[in-house]
């Protein structure tokens, strides 16, 4: 037996990049630059895919000589408000977002002459202030092109690209990643990647949680963000023997409840005018578009909930700005308001109460040194899979980083070339389970399987989490793992793919029920009914995820501060400032 026979087709490059968003497409690009051969997965068709396939209409936390790097990232891993989770310190990795975000201006102008417009319509760039940095950190610009022009860029750079391709699991080769096993999900071909270094980027994880609507059970992947968002890269790289963090945290923002209705950001940031929130009385609970979990968790027990987004308080000016932003992120708002009949002159925006939206934005995901590289040789991250990858300005970031690390591994000699006869088994083994759900008969369909693990973590580790429900949620996920996992029936390669899309749904459930339990204490978008107040147990304690021998090992631990030179070079600007 050989690769050649257990695959229907065998690739070999420098760099493996998964994940056709933002951060990959950058990735892409640079890697090429760099002189590495490239091949790129994706699940769906570069054009429009990722966080930004509908369209984005601000890039934020721009350090400039106003605001400056230091600034920003005291705001962002300390208690400041950006990103909009309050009580967070600690609970990133300050260093990681200092290096990652500290040159977005440079890297901005490099994908200006990639063919990416980032200035507005009068040739300038379209600085605005920002409530969530005290400064003029945001740049609004037209980005419904963003995805066409990016994606353009990848094929002139040379990158092979293979869309309509998922990665189903990492290929490892004596304890380093050495490429991936991939499915064609219009044909069901059986691909292995052999790569030098590898790039995982496929965003973020919602779907272990109900869509953002309110009719799930009928809109089943309609989430604010990319409904593709089912771990992949969290998943494949656990398995992998990578670490993550923070997965116990779930995304609560102050958030509206019918999301189909706008689009959010312009709502937080909107031309440097931030809507404010108020309670069912009319009482102004918070100033801006954000809010702590336990102001809500406060109006809630007092009875003045429902909370509302308080839209029709802005002037005519920032109505017209806001229907601008629309256009340029999520245009179908527009339609979608008209069809409707709805006035956001006259009507204020419910928002969600206890509904969790995703595993946290900026804090859950892989862990990674500052040139993104994980705890396995051979494997980075990027994107809103990493802390520092979140948003536009952090996928656009850790693009650059994992570009310049992974082809300076795959041109180094610790880049050996893969052994067939160690990752012979691996393939088969995969190959084995996947097209198993092919001949399985009168199963479960993959939905069924996934809406069931929705259910779980809505039900048991919601918003508000207790011991007692915690518990309870991982013994019945662990009863549908087992009983239901590998009775999902696939008919066609689409549902081979979504699958494959239900084994790393439910081990990404699993971690984030687990370390939801370890944490006993309440701080950021974590809420703990049984210990109300924030534990000193655990201040700037955050819980490491991995595998050991095949079983999940969590372990209490705390990242690094900003290191002392970084810290020096903004006391010397104040200093000189003086």
């Amino acid at each position: 037996m050989s690769l050649a026979t257990e695959a229907d087709k065998v690739i070999e490059t420098d760099v493996l990049i998964v994940g056709g968003g933002v951060a990959g497409c950058v990735a892409a690009v640079k890697a090429r630059q760099h002189g590495a051969r490239v091949l790129m997965l994706d699940k769906a068709v570069i054009k429009r895919s990722g966080g930004a396939a509908s369209g984005m209409d601000h890039l934020a936390t721009i350090a400039n000589e106003k605001t400056t790097i230091y600034d920003i990232v005291s705001q962002v891993c300390d208690d400041g408000i950006y990103p909009p989770i309050f009580a967070k310190k600690g609970l990133t990795d300050p260093n990681l977002f200092h290096t990652a975000w500290k040159d977005a201006r440079k890297r901005l102008e490099e994908l200006e002459r990639w063919g990416v417009t980032i200035r507005w319509d009068d040739g300038d760039i379209y600085w605005i202030p920002s409530g969530r940095t005290g400064g003029m950190t945001t740049i609004r610009f037209h980005g419904l092109r963003l995805k066409p022009q990016l994606a353009q860029a990848v094929h002139d750079s040379g990158a092979t690209v293979l869309e309509r391709t998922m990665g189903v699991d990492l290929l490892v080769d004596g304890g380093r990643v050495a490429g991936a096993i991939a499915l064609n999900v219009r044909n069901n071909q059986f691909i292995v990647v052999k790569a030098k270094s590898t790039i995982v980027c496929t965003g973020m994880v919602q779907r272990i949680f109900n869509p953002e609507d309110t009719a799930p059970w009928k809109f089943k992947m309609m989430y604010h963000w990319c409904p593709t968002g089912a771990g992949d890269a969290h998943a494949m790289a656990y398995r992998a023997g990578a670490r993550l963090v923070n997965m116990e945290f779930s995304s609560w923002y102050s958030r509206l409840l019918d999301d189909k209705t706008i689009m959010f950001g312009s709502m937080t940031d909107g031309d440097g005018l931030s809507t404010r929130i108020v309670n069912a009385r009319g009482d102004v609970v918070s100033p801006h578009a954000f809010m702590s979990l336990e102001k809500y968790v406060e109006e809630e027990a007092a009875g003045r909930t429902p909370l509302y987004f308080d839209v029709p308080s802005n002037p005519e000016s920032h109505q017209r700005k806001r229907e601008i932003a629309a256009a340029d992120e999520r245009p179908i708002t527009l339609k979608y308001l008209q069809d409707r009949g709805w006035d956001y002159r006259t009507h204020r925006w419910e928002l969600h109460g206890t509904k969790p939206l995703a595993l946290t934005k900026f804090m859950a995901g892989i862990v990674v040194d500052e040139t993104t590289r994980t705890s396995v040789d051979g494997l980075y991250a990027a994107g809103d899979c990493v802390q520092a990858g979140g948003a536009m300005t952090g996928a656009i970031a850790t693009g650059f980083l994992s570009a310049a690390a992974a082809a300076g591994f795959a041109g180094s000699s610790a880049a050996r070339a893969v052994d067939d006869a160690r990752v012979e088994a691996q393939v088969r083994e995969c190959r084995a389970r996947l097209f198993a759900h092919m001949a399985v008969e009168d199963g479960a369909e993959p939905l069924e399987f996934e809406t069931k693990v929705r259910t779980i973590c809505e039900r048991y580790t919601g918003i508000i989490r207790s011991a007692g429900k915690l518990k309870e949620g991982i013994s019945r996920l662990s009863d549908v793992r087992r009983d239901w996992l590998h009775r999902i029936a696939a008919t066609n390669p689409h549902e081979l793919m979504r699958a494959a899309d239900c084994r790393n749904l439910v081990d990404l459930a699993e971690i984030h029920l687990r370390a939801a339990l370890m944490r006993e204490d309440t701080r950021a978008s974590f809420y703990r009914a049984d210990f109300p107040e924030r534990n000193p147990e655990w201040n700037n304690k955050v819980i490491f995820a991995y595998r050991r021998n095949g079983e999940l090992v969590l372990e209490k631990g705390e990242f690094q501060p900003l290191k002392p030179e970084y810290t020096r070079a903004a006391q010397q600007r104040t200093a000189e400032e003086v």
